[in-house]
């Protein structure tokens, strides 16, 4: 008696751990039979399929008889084959196996499929009774029964090896390893766990799929579709990452999304396709995720569930390998402008230095008007600004440099292997000229200037030092900026002796104000006709313990840069508006000006205005006798933000004039909306009225402007008589300089005007000086 189990649709095989042998035992004792039989269907229902050992075994489960059972789904009785009209002439009846009688029941799961058959049959006819056909059924259910426990067995142990699998990925992925790795173990551990398939992820780079993972796809196909560019007829992958949806191909040769791309894959025995988009969490198609069969098919649900796990997975994988890569762009790429950024540059210079045989470079670039453009524009047209600066910088480098954001409007170029210092001279010439070039931002047309350092590697720069080359190329930044607008310099050790010289001025500067280290000193302006004192303006000195009396051309750019430059400007603004209040007193000076210099940064101050309106009610002194010296450069530099605050000054009355005037290249349109009412023309100019026609053309310019707009100029520097007869001549009336008085401490200040005003002697140079009425 043989005791026949099972065979698989796709490949025949026992079901370890099922007693079937027992079962059938006991079918063909009920039945006296010599064979009985437990055949499995497939899963497409096509066929059963069987492992018996016997020749009539085949035509039993394939040669009709079993598959009524499985077609009917009800138990079949054929007590005498040779008298059946449908299986008399059945080989298994009429060949040398001489079956004479078959009976068989479907085995049936909980929802009613079709499982199988359980038959029992034998060479001699018989009549089975109704108990024995009852007991056969019995023994269906039975073997059903144990059919679905197997299953769900299999299933279990197939979920415990993919559990097992998705944990060792996923430690994968959570320890960082690269991407490639993770999608070929990815394909591996798919094609172990599906039968007969053949896995390929691909990742979508923009429009077009490059490979991802393919362990088991010929090498000349991959490398055939790798760089594929999606599309809706573009085979099962293209055709998914084009439309966001999973493609089933059951034949490739014959599907018309694969018309132009099937000759490529049938030639390798690839028949069937199905695939599946990598969606991201944001909808984004990552890419796709396909199993390639050898033979024409469809997958069953239970296929395409079990696929749906291991594209979850690719999912986490690329993204996260996505993440990464944007975690790392962001560390070592400014957000804004794209360039590398600060700590990536250093790491670049840090590896140019080590380098043996070569000389890096480093170009260190400052912006003159960001923050022109941040104030008054906003900080949307301040982004677009970097913007192109960036771009415009990126387009004048070389294929080897590496131009950086090192923050806020700084940036900086790191040339790696540098000929010689005319070289990156060139390259910087060539940025300040691609800068100037006038840019649009926010609606408006700008041209935009520079500073560059330059600083060339020396044999002191160590390879864990880059920042020594960062510094000295930032010494030289700001040599430059000294300058003027648009200058390189080339960094010097002098420099680094400057800058040290000036760190500690500018700590000496912290302690001067509270020690009472500063004092003003007073110059007055003269209506060079009569003599008459018409203004005061009032000039910081600073007299240390340390270093004696420092000119002010010494410390006022580096109160600038410190920042305490505001400090200052309030001290002078405090002082000079009570001496004003004293002198009025005296001397009866009602309509006399006090005349006090205000920095850029200080009218940049939203409090600004309050500043002064205060310091004048706690002075005592009139607005109309308060006046503030601005240089030309600050209306250009922050013309909306200087005007704004200056018109708040000038609505309470204060006067405005433009110090330094001719040197700062403004607009004369932009001349005419400016808040001002007084012109101080440059010394340089009063010195060459005497020796050049051009220097009195220029001033005789000036003042026609002057007249046409309604404003009153003084000329600064008066040294000589001469140079005053020629001012007088071309209709200048008022100067200021060393031929009347320099610059003198209020005390001796006061005696020189008490001197003056009652022995009403002639002061020095023939320009009387007394009390002035009104101008």
């Amino acid at each position: 008696m043989d005791a026949v189990d099972d065979g698989l649709l796709g490949g025949a095989g026992r079901m370890p751990g099922v007693p079937f042998e027992d079962l059938v035992a006991l079918v063909a004792q009920r039945f006296q039979t010599k064979t009985a039989a437990v055949c499995r269907v497939g899963p497409d229902r096509s066929r059963l399929r069987s492992a018996m050992g016997n020749g009539a075994a085949g035509y039993v489960v394939d040669g009709g008889f079993c598959e009524t059972v499985a077609d009917t789904r009800s138990t079949l009785i054929v007590p005498d084959a040779l008298l059946s009209d449908r299986f008399a002439n059945n080989p298994a009846v009429t060949g040398i196996d001489r079956l004479r009688f078959f009976v068989g029941v479907p085995l049936l799961s909980k929802d009613g499929a079709v499982l199988g058959v359980l038959s029992t049959w034998d060479t001699r006819p018989r009549e089975p009774s109704s108990d024995d056909i009852l007991a056969l059924e019995q023994f269906g259910r039975h073997a059903s029964t144990m059919i679905e426990l197997h299953g769900v067995a299999v299933e279990l142990e197939r979920e415990r090896e993919v559990l097992t699998t998705t944990g060792y990925l996923l430690e994968m992925i959570v320890a960082g390893a690269e991407l490639p790795s993770v999608l070929e173990a990815l394909a591996t551990a798919t094609e172990a766990a599906i039968d007969g398939t053949r896995c390929s992820i691909h990742l979508l780079d923009g429009m077009v799929l490059r490979q991802g993972a393919s362990p088991s796809l010929p090498e000349a196909y991959r490398l055939a579709i790798d760089g594929a560019e999606i599309g809706p007829l573009v085979g099962s992958c293209g055709t998914a990452a084009y439309t966001g949806r999973t493609v089933i191909v059951p034949d490739i040769e014959f599907d018309p999304r694969w018309k132009d791309w099937w000759h490529l894959a049938v030639p390798f025995g690839l028949r069937a396709c199905w695939s599946v988009p990598i969606v991201g969490t944001s909808g984004v198609v990552l890419g796709t995720f396909a199993l390639y069969y050898d033979e024409v098919r469809v997958p069953g649900t239970d296929e395409l569930d079990r696929l749906a796990r291991w594209v979850n997975l690719a999912e986490v994988a690329i993204s996260r390998a996505r993440d990464i890569t944007a975690l790392r762009t962001a560390a070592t790429l400014d957000s804004l402008t794209s360039l590398v950024n600060r700590s990536e540059v250093t790491g670049r210079i840090r590896a140019a230095v080590a380098m043996t045989g070569r000389r890096a470079a480093v170009l260190f670039l400052d912006l003159d008007q960001f923050k022109f453009v941040n104030d008054t524009l906003g900080h949307a047209a301040g982004d677009e600004f970097l913007r192109v600066v960036a771009d415009r910088l990126t387009d004048c480098a070389g294929a080897q440099d590496t131009v950086a954001r090192f923050g806020g409007d700084e940036f900086l170029v790191l040339r790696p292997h540098c000929e010689g210092l005319s070289e990156v001279e060139a390259l910087a010439r060539r940025m300040i000229t691609a800068l100037h070039r006038p840019m649009t931002i926010a609606g408006r047309s700008l041209s935009l200037s520079a500073s560059v350092g330059i600083a060339l590697q020396r044999p002191e720069h160590r390879p864990d030092g880059p920042s020594d080359l960062v510094s000295d190329a930032d010494l030289a930044m700001y040599a430059a900026k000294r300058t003027g607008r648009n200058s390189v310099a080339v960094f010097t050790p002098a420099l680094r002796a400057e800058a040290a010289a000036r760190l500690s001025l500018e700590a000496d500067l912290n302690v001067a104000l509270v020690n009472g280290e500063l004092e003003c000193a007073y110059q007055p302006t003269i209506a060079m006709d009569s003599g008459r004192i018409l203004d005061v303006e009032a000039l910081l000195r600073w007299n240390s313990p340390t270093r004696g009396s420092v000119p002010p051309l010494d410390f006022i750019s580096v109160a600038e840069a410190s920042g305490l430059i505001g400090d200052f400007g309030k001290f002078v603004l405090q002082r000079s508006c009570r001496q004003m209040v004293a002198w009025r007193s005296a001397a009866g000076w009602q309509d006399v000006v006090m005349w006090v210099n205000v920095s850029a940064r200080q009218l940049l101050d939203p409090g600004f205005a309050d500043l002064v309106d205060r310091v004048l009610v706690e002075s005592g002194l009139p607005a109309e006798n308060l006046g503030l010296e601005v240089t030309e450069s600050t209306f250009i530099e922050d013309s909306d933000m200087a005007r704004t605050t200056l018109l708040q000054v000038r609505t309470q009355g204060v006067h405005v004039a433009i110090d330094d005037f001719g040197t700062g290249y403004s607009s004369l349109a932009q001349l005419e909306y400016l808040p001002v009412d007084v012109l101080k023309i440059d010394r340089r100019f009063t010195a060459e009225i005497a020796t050049s026609g051009t220097g009195a053309g220029l001033v005789s310019a000036i003042l026609t402007l002057a007249a046409t707009m309604g404003l009153r100029v003084v000329a600064e520097g008066v040294e000589t008589v001469v140079q005053r007869q020629l001012l007088l001549q071309l209709g200048c009336r008022s100067g200021q300089g060393y031929l009347w008085s320099r610059p003198l401490p209020p005390e001796a200040f006061t005696d020189s005007l008490w001197q003056f005003t009652h022995r009403g002697q002639t002061g020095p140079h023939d320009g009387q000086i007394r009390p002035y009425g009104p101008w």
